[in-house]
């Protein structure tokens, strides 16, 4: 009986453990593709500021002449 017992309970927590594993590795892979994403996001924004820099949009020192 008692050994029926402790193979359930450790069935139980290692089912638990694996739960929490697989929400780990899936909130890893979330936040990896939000980094990417958020660095594409920030390499199309570097781009354009040095292609309206380029070209002349705002470098009038920011004010009417």
């Amino acid at each position: 009986m008692e050994f029926d017992l402790l193979s359930l309970f450790l069935i139980i927590y290692l089912a638990n453990l694996l739960n929490d594993f697989t929400f780990f590795v899936f909130n890893v892979i979330v936040q990896y593709y939000r980094m990417r994403s958020s660095r594409k996001n920030m390499d199309l924004l570097r781009k354009n500021l040095e292609a309206a820099m380029k070209s002349g949009i705002g470098n009038d020192g920011g004010g009417k002449k």
